[in-house]
């Protein structure tokens, strides 16, 4: 179902499977660029995550006028603020791929791959001091093949991930950088590639503050997907896919349930897939197919533990069992560049998105966040209750009256009894819903 909102934003909402759910929308007018708009600037590598009082970006700032910048901002709720976090003892330099992370006591840190003006290629690691940012190498190598990702150990300490090249390797080297003190990093090689297309690495750590990882490998014809937890557990197939241009496709995100089981969102080229581990097998669920998008999506969980996919110009989520999707495509801008998805305390999804203007002459960055309706909520209020009773009366009697009366309302919310359906056989669940609070 699509319907396009008051304010030029389209919202489409896929479903499959059947169970209770609640839905996304965004309303309103589509927000004003959260930094000045410059003719010849443009946004790309952005990266977003909660904080105590709204959230953190960073992200690279780049044109012809002013080369690349490594750029931090942080959002109270009311107010942004910006600060350059590029090193000034390395310019000029081209930064590429950032992550910010907060450290467990909330200090912003950000790693990322960089280029002096000299050829070296670097990876590196940035954290605030409360007044400016240093920065610290670490692993010097001839070429960063790979995003970076990072994640903090139980002591506080930053660990990083990502594939490079030291010259004379017949492919790239997927590497675990633990620090163990400031400027102390320790490189071990989790596995050595053969071929110029074996990369695009994720990790996180699991409860057990040990690392696991997830890699695309190319070995003709089929383009698979490895996870392993490289100190306890081997090399594990999760999927491989066949095809032309494979070796360029598979990108995930590795994150841990609250169980402890890994999961994995990754793209295999436009088709945005979905791999659980139940402690035997992996099984995989095919989503959604995403036009141009190579992205490794973002990949986080709800309250409930259901995952939040963030990847390219759209939201995937799950409410067990069935999957939705939510686009946004503001009027006026052809072009979208890129998009980061974190889910915030109150267990909305919040986005940082850059949209080149047509001309492709600069590029505006927007910060929004989605706005959640709760099961039952069939006049879009916001909240569940005797309200709600008079609208999905109406919708049962007259469904075209209640789409004019309630235009950027889900139909589906009225879904109390799970069948994929709102009609009369959801009176009873929804009177039960509304008297006791259970389904």
């Amino acid at each position: 179902m699509c319907v396009r909102t008051t304010c030029a934003v389209l919202v489409c909402v896929f479903l499959v499977g059947v169970t209770q759910a609640d839905w996304f929308r965004f309303s309103g007018d589509f927000p004003n660029p959260i930094i000045p708009v410059e003719e010849g600037v443009h946004y790309d590598d952005l990266s977003i995550v909660p904080n105590d009082d709204g959230v953190s970006v960073a992200f690279v700032r780049w044109g012809n006028h002013i080369g690349t910048q490594l750029w931090y901002g942080e959002y109270d709720g009311a107010t942004w603020t910006f600060t350059a976090a590029s090193d000034p003892a390395y310019a000029p330099a081209e930064y590429r791929d950032p992550v910010l992370r907060l450290a467990p006591d909330g200090t912003p840190t950000i790693a990322y791959a960089y280029t002096a003006d000299y050829g070296v290629e670097a990876v590196r690691f940035a954290s605030w001091n409360g007044a400016s940012w240093t920065h610290e190498t670490v692993v010097d190598v001839d070429w960063v093949a790979s995003a970076v990702a990072i994640d903090f150990h139980a002591n506080g300490q930053p660990a990083i991930a990502t594939c490079v090249w030291y010259g004379a390797y017949p492919g790239p080297d997927l590497v675990y950088c633990a620090r163990s003190a400031p400027d102390v990093w320790d490189v071990t090689t989790v596995r050595q590639f053969v071929g110029f297309d074996d990369r695009h690495p994720h990790f996180a750590l699991n409860s057990l503050d040990e690392p696991g990882f997830v890699y695309g490998e190319f070995s003709g014809p089929d383009d698979c997907l490895y996870y392993t937890e490289v100190f306890v557990l081997p090399h594990q197939e999760v999927t491989c896919h066949s095809g032309a241009g494979a070796s360029l496709s598979l990108r995930g995100t590795l994150l841990y349930a609250y169980d402890g089981t890994p999961a994995i969102a990754y793209c295999n080229g436009t088709l945005l897939s979905y791999a659980e581990y139940d402690g035997a097998v992996w099984s995989v669920s095919e989503l959604d197919t995403h036009g141009g998008s190579y992205d490794a999506p973002d990949h986080e969980l709800f309250a409930s533990g259901d995952p939040a996919i963030g990847v390219r110009n759209a939201l995937t989520w799950r409410d067990r069992p069935y999957w939705q999707e939510v686009q946004v495509t503001p009027e006026n801008y052809a072009f979208q560049g890129e998009t980061a998805m974190a889910v915030l305390g109150s267990d909305v999804p919040a986005f940082l998105v850059s949209w080149e203007e047509w001309t492709g002459a600069k590029d505006f960055l927007y910060y929004f966040v989605a706005e959640r309706f709760p099961l039952g909520d069939m006049n879009c209020n916001g909240t569940f209750g005797f309200d709600d009773v008079n609208p999905f009366q109406q919708y049962l009697v007259d469904p075209e009256e209640w789409e004019q009366t309630y235009p950027d309302c889900n139909e589906l919310l009225g879904d109390i009894n799970g069948d994929e359906v709102t009609n009369y056989d959801d009176i009873n669940a929804f009177v039960d819903y509304l008297i006791y609070g259970t389904l």
